[in-house]
């Protein structure tokens, strides 16, 4: 019959802590990245597109080939 070996390791609790400490910044941070976002605003809806006085790949003759 073997015999069991009574001693035991220390476990590793910083580790542990550490990743408690992660584990909760990164829900926190998950929960608050939605908050506001309940309205879909477009802040660029107002504007009009710049007029072009010539066309910019003729000019630098960069053609996609």
């Amino acid at each position: 019959m073997k015999e069991g070996d009574d001693t035991f390791k220390k476990a590793n609790t910083i580790s542990e802590i550490e990743t408690l400490v992660f584990l909760n910044n990164f829900v926190y941070s998950y929960i608050n990245l939605f908050e506001g976002l309940e309205k879909n605003t477009v802040s660029f809806k107002a504007y009009r597109p710049p007029l072009l006085s010539t066309d910019l790949v003729i000019l630098n003759e960069s053609f996609l080939i």
